[in-house]
């Protein structure tokens, strides 16, 4: 038993019946939830299988189990000491509980489910009284399913192009969403809508309901929501006479002008346009209750009555002053004059909103200064004036267009549900939907919920604020006020997998009102200390509002200390500002990353260990690069991430010889496997070559390999390719007896893969192949030894899921920084945490045409096939905003989750870009309230964190250095008096300084919004084809290049000249010419055809996070890395060398195991540095002029372009060294590790080595050239020989 709070008493105690905890984070409601359930075991109120205890992940639920079997066993301890005999009953009691809780009723939802099924699932039966449930049937892998869902959609769709009479409703949404090639985006659209409704009890009857609904509103003329735009409206009129008699009175009592008559002559000119308005309110709100009330009368003229009444504005004057006697006149800014100038532009806003909305009508062709400020009071939707300026005969008829969309949409999702259980019929599968869906159905039975509804004294629900609405409904089906839930509608964080957190705050209203259950409250935060509390407490008092974002942050929401004692640690927050456009080639990752490493460092330096850190991020792709920039800054991290299983290269080839084992004549696969490093394989390109080209004859690969063992003339060659058939045929002679498991057990042995990574890297290959197999065999074991049908599933997986097939992959070395998404730390807590967000280009508005809603149904823009042209109807408009507000305050909970991971150390770190933080800081200053209305969200339009901390911050008395990089320093009018925080700013100058780094990134602003900026981040290293590489995709078809979606092929030959060029394309010319090829290919002898492989350019972080086989090709690699790592300077001895390779081993660059023969490479390292071109480097490098493993991408023409078309290719490759020297002049330096032994003087090494490079390091030395740099000089460096070639 622990020690509780009063409160946590209060909740443990509470007798058995509907119960709400509302608990803060920190506050232990788990454990709490875990104490109530022993004190009512101990107490005998019931047994372990008489509950039902529903958690959130399994992990939790194995947990929970653990809890409670320890509490009683140490229980049944405590009343063996006290005495045996005496406590005989209770002990034999306690000991059936624990006989008892391995089959208890402790699971997630879906195992409860699955459970109903199984004990209950007879009772559902067919019309014929048959058994509608197949015992066989199992979960799919989301993957998998992922596929089958789209297939049924394509399915659906196809069958409406197929019906006999074609709705052009129909044809208006492929237009909509169509390109004119295919319905990809309506399927997306479907599919979307349709998995939300699936969340949902019953969402075919809900579809049935809302067809019902607008098929009354078409035949009755009513016009869908206007009765909420009339109500927004009333609420302005409401406002308007509201405010009537304190706006004179702040008119009069403002200071709007210096000059006494002018100041006079202004405040007159304000209260006639307030003596106007209030005739003008009046009678719109006559109009607004006439509306309200009027039922004899027809839709039409109900809404031409009302519309006349708002469009009756008092008339301004024109240019002629002839029109009216009205003034329009501008207001004053609130900052010019005196406090009360606020005051009035805030009471103004009725006038300014209902001026602006229908200024047409007052002849008002341009705003006044000063109205759109005042009418941001009012959360108004200024674009609803286009649906009150039509004629209701307009407006109805394009309502009914609208409905008539619907009904199709509402058709076609129809269709995919029938689809998509034909489909899951056939492979004998379902979803997790699937389960709940079907328990639903039979707890809508008596026999079913009787039976549970007795069997179950309490039911304990965790995380209540993470169910669905299907959950929530299954539960009320056999509860009887016993059902006990716990959580935080705070941390409702799972948007994205359909939480409903508006049901734990409906029943945390109602149960406070005390009806149908009891309310309880945990605000006791025992996990952070007081200063982390305040401050969240201060960001999330201005940010949370019921109004806005759905949570009112009040007194029994604040967090609270037990003791309210001070650690004497503040929370940290790291404001850096961004470059301007232009202004630095550096990038907000690299800014980012640059701030986290000084708060680790400092962490660090206060005696914290690496696993007390935790970073958290909200995308995947900040913490890759974070964790890369700490390891490359002596800081061991590692991230949690989930990684597409076919962009990485082991998997994605073990993936190409199970489907190339089903099929031998897939050449594109067959290259891939044999071109990577296995023990059978690892073919260069060349010999591929070779052997393709030998027969002469166009055949399939497999057909020229099998050519070559039998009279290939190499016999080096032919006996490598022996024993690559061998084995090849050896693991397809398996396919026929063995299942999915053991055939990739096999593959693993005989390609040797497990034994290719060495050092660190060798655990975390171990695993990841051991999870591959594992998602292997749980996704197509049902397909038995049938291996055809697994390497074609397979292969449509890989093809159409590259991307969201994924398996999660984690480092678990103990003493690192641990990296994690802030979704992934929910319920965990560390002592130190460091929150990263970098400042990321606005998203657009929500842009959808159509949307859903369970209360609001379908919202559809108006489509005007005539011109193409979509606009906005009321129901977009609506329900816009209100998918907006919900995304904010879903990002607001997702903030506090990440806050209150901190128990001693908090830092924030945010790139805050300066246009941004200005419009928002400004708008955050035109609130005098110390909360923001839901205006203020939907007039920000982007949606980031810093949007909701920044404002939240600059408000309160350490704003200042914030205010400063907005450029509004000196608007705080109402700062909050909290200074529990320290905020510094970064100087951007020193990260510039600090890093001269030259990589290129693609900024994590291209993952979510598609932008793009120059900088760096860590990329995936490409494997040259000297080295053996995986090939993906691609094909060689005797002198052929065949994309692996296409038939079609173009002919490489050789020209006059003796250079490649590919014949014309016999059916299209141009077509099919290589994306991209490096310029080792073009340097390559006669036998090497041109290969289009996305070889990607190599980084610091390859080389560390990759082991290197020493092969002839992996020593090349290596010694390439030396050079580029190793400090000439420090070449004097041997010993000042080998200091420089145990550091290297210790960073992480290369591996122990390579030690000696770093070492062995000390003379050709010295030698290099003491050269002529060695000190020029070294003087270069000195000056910050040397750039190493630049990469350049340029385009060549081929040989294959004609007069009238050129084709051309793009081209990748890496420089190994180019530095600048003073006059301005570029070297060029390419290392060469060639054995040239057989050749028998300098002159002869010299002729080959340019026989060999010259052709690659002139491409490298055009491409500089082209981007306006002047080569002086080109060079190899034969590392062999010391010796150097000048080309």
């Amino acid at each position: 038993m622990i020690n509780l709070t009063n409160e946590q008493k209060a909740v443990v105690n509470a007798p058995i019946g509907n119960m709400l905890v509302s608990a803060a984070a920190g506050s232990g409601k788990t454990s709490v939830l875990v104490e109530r359930i022993l004190t009512k075991l101990i107490q005998g109120a019931f047994n372990i299988d008489d509950i039902l205890v529903v958690t959130f992940t399994r992990d939790a639920a194995t947990n929970m189990q653990m809890k409670i079997d320890r509490a009683i066993r140490q229980r049944i301890t405590e009343l063996c000491n006290e005495d045996r005999t005496k406590n005989a009953d209770e002990i034999s009691r306690l000991k059936l509980q624990l006989d008892k809780l391995p089959n208890a009723y402790i699971q997630t939802f879906n195992s409860f489910c699955a459970r109903v099924i199984k004990e209950k699932g007879y009772i559902l039966e067919d019309s014929e009284g048959k058994s509608v449930l197949d015992p066989s049937r199992i979960i799919l892998d989301e993957n998998e399913l992922t596929i089958v869902r789209n297939k049924a959609c394509t399915n659906a769709i196809e069958s409406k192009y197929k019906d006999d009479i074609l709705d052009e409703s129909f044809l208006t949404l492929t237009k909509m969403f169509g390109d004119g090639r295919d319905d990809v985006n309506l399927s997306e659209v479907v599919l979307g809508i349709f998995l939300k409704l699936r969340s949902l009890p019953d969402y075919l009857g809900l579809l049935t309901n809302i067809q019902s609904q607008i098929n009354e509103d078409d035949s009755t003329g009513r016009l869908s929501l206007y009765d909420i735009v009339f109500e927004d409206i009333s609420v302005v009129v409401d406002a308007g006479l509201a405010n009537s008699d304190k706006l004179r009175s702040a008119i009069s009592s403002a200071t709007f002008l210096s000059t006494p008559a002018s100041d006079k002559k202004k405040k007159q000119a304000l209260l006639d346009i307030v003596d106007a308005y209030d005739l003008y309110f009046l009678r719109c709100k006559k109009a607004m209750d006439e509306y309200a009330s009027l039922t004899e009368i027809d839709e039409s003229s109900k809404l031409k009555r009302t519309v006349d009444a708002l469009h009756s504005l008092p008339v301004a004057k024109d240019k002629e002053g002839i029109s009216g006697n009205l003034k329009y006149e501008a207001l004053t800014k609130s900052k010019d004059i005196s406090d009360g100038v606020n005051t009035v532009n805030e009471l103004f806003a009725p006038i300014a909103t209902m001026a602006i909305l229908f200024k047409q009508y007052a002849n008002i062709e341009k705003n006044p200064n000063g109205y759109n400020g005042s009418a941001q009071y009012m959360a108004f939707p200024m674009d609803i004036r286009d649906c009150l300026d039509s004629e209701y005969d307009v407006l109805i008829e394009e309502q009914k267009r609208r409905h008539a969309c619907v009904s199709s949409l509402i058709e076609l999702i129809r269709r995919t549900d029938k689809e998509y259980a034909v489909l899951k019929d056939k492979i004998g599968g379902m979803d997790y939907s699937d389960q709940e869906h079907i328990a639903y159905k039979i707890l809508l039975l008596e026999e079913a919920y009787s039976y549970y509804r007795q069997k179950f004294v309490e039911i304990y629900i965790d995380e209540y604020q993470d169910n669905s609405s299907l959950q929530d409904a299954i539960v009320d089906e056999f509860s009887s006020n016993n059902v006990f839930r716990v959580g935080d509608v705070k941390q409702s964080i799972y948007k994205f997998r359909y939480a409903n957190p508006y049901m734990f705050i409906s029943r945390m209203n109602e149960y406070a009102n005390g009806t149908n259950g009891s309310l309880s409250t945990l605000s006791c935060n025992f996990r952070s200390t007081r200063e982390i509390l305040d401050f969240v407490n201060v960001i999330c008092e201005q940010v949370m509002t019921e109004k806005a974002t759905e949570i009112e942050y009040d007194e029994k929401q604040r967090l609270n200390h037990p003791t309210n004692e001070k650690s004497g640690f503040v929370p940290n927050v790291v404001a850096i500002e961004a470059p301007q456009k232009g202004e630095s080639d550096v990038t907000n990752i690299e800014l980012m990353c640059e701030g986290v490493r000084t708060q680790v460092e400092k962490f660090v330096s206060m005696g914290y260990e690496l696993r007390d850190i935790c970073i958290l991020s909200r995308k995947k792709k900040s913490l890759a690069s974070i964790s890369d920039y700490l390891n490359q800054s002596g800081f061991d991290s590692t991230v949690t991430e989930s990684k597409s299983i076919f962009e990485d290269v082991d998997i994605r080839g073990i993936a190409n010889l199970i489907i190339v084992l089903n099929n031998e004549l897939r050449d594109e696969y067959m290259l891939g496997v044999m071109l990577s490093p296995y023990k059978f394989s690892n073919f260069s390109l060349e010999e591929v070559a070779r052997i393709r080209l030998f027969s002469g004859r166009t055949n399939n690969l497999i057909e020229n390999i099998r050519l070559y063992e039998a009279m290939g003339q190499d016999s080096k060659l032919r006996q490598r390719v022996q024993h690559f058939l061998e084995v090849f045929d050896d693991l397809r002679n398996n396919l026929i007896m063995t299942d999915i498991g053991r055939l990739v057990e096999k593959i693993y042995i005989k390609t040797n893969i497990r034994a290719s990574a060495v050092g660190k890297d060798a655990s975390l290959l171990s695993k990841k192949l051991n999870v591959f197999k594992e998602w292997l065999c749980s996704n197509f074991s049902r397909y038995g030894s049938d291996i055809a049908s697994v390497s074609n599933c397979l292969e449509q997986t890989k093809i159409k899921l590259k991307y969201e097939a994924a398996i999660t992959i984690e480092d678990t070395k103990s003493n690192k920084i641990r990296c994690m998404t802030c979704h992934s730390s929910k319920g965990l807590e560390f002592p130190c945490v460091v929150f990263a967000e970098p400042s990321t280009k606005e998203k657009a508005e929500l842009t959808e045409t159509i949307l859903f809603d369970e209360k609001m149904g379908f919202a559809i823009k108006n489509y005007y096939d005539e011109d193409v042209r979509i606009t906005n109807s009321v129901e977009s408009i609506y329900l816009k905003q209100k998918e907006t507000l919900a995304n904010y305050s879903e990002l607001i909970r997702l903030l506090y989750v990440t806050l209150t991971r901190a128990k001693e150390q908090l830092s924030i770190v945010t790139v805050i870009r300066q246009a941004q933080a200005k419009k928002v800081i400004s708008q955050a200053f035109l609130a005098k309230q110390l909360t923001y209305d839901k205006f203020f969200w939907l007039s920000l339009g982007a949606l980031n964190i810093n949007n909701i901390l920044l404002p939240a911050l600059a408000r309160t008395s350490m704003a200042s250095p914030v205010a400063k990089i907005a450029q509004v320093d000196g608007y705080v009018e109402y700062p909050i008096d909290f200074n529990a925080f320290t905020l510094e700013c970064l100087d951007i100058k020193q990260i510039l300084d600090g890093d001269e780094s030259e990589e290129s990134e693609e900024s994590e602003e291209n993952e979510e919004y598609g932008g793009e900026e120059s900088g760096f981040s860590p990329s995936n290293a490409g494997i040259d084809s000297d080295n053996g590489a995986y090939a993906d995709d691609i094909s060689l078809k005797n002198s052929d290049v065949e994309n692996e979606t296409t038939n079609e092929s173009m002919a490489l030959g050789v020209n006059s000249d003796g250079k490649y060029f590919f014949d014309a394309y016999p059916y299209e010319s141009a077509t099919r010419a290589p994306f991209k090829i490096s310029v080792s290919q073009i340097s390559k002898n006669k036998q090497t055809p041109l290969v289009p492989l996305n070889l990607e350019v190599s980084s610091y972080d390859d080389y560390k996070d990759e082991a290197v086989l020493m092969t002839s090709a992996g020593k090349g690699t290596f010694i390439h890395k030396l050079f580029r790592f190793v400090d000439l300077n420090e070449l004097d001895s041997l010993e000042q060398y080998t200091s420089q390779v145990r550091r290297m081993i210790v960073n992480g660059t290369i591996f122990s195991s390579q030690e000696g023969f770093a070492l062995e490479q000390y003379q050709a390292l010295k030698a290099f540095g003491q050269s002529s071109l060695g000190c020029r480097l070294i003087s270069s490098d000195l000056n910050g002029k040397a750039f190493f493993e630049k990469p350049i991408v340029f385009s060549i023409p081929l040989e294959s372009s004609t007069n009238d078309v050129m084709d051309f290719s793009l081209v990748q490759g890496i420089i190994d060294l180019m530095f600048i020297e003073d006059d301005g002049k570029a070297v060029i330096v390419d290392y060469k590790t060639d054995n040239l032994d057989h050749l028998p003087d300098i002159e002869s090494r010299v002729k080959e080595a340019m026989n060999r490079h010259s052709t690659q390091i002139n491409c490298y030395a055009e491409a500089i050239a082209a981007s306006g740099i002047v080569v002086k000089e080109k060079y190899l460096w034969l590392v062999r020989y010391n010796e150097t070639v000048k080309v």
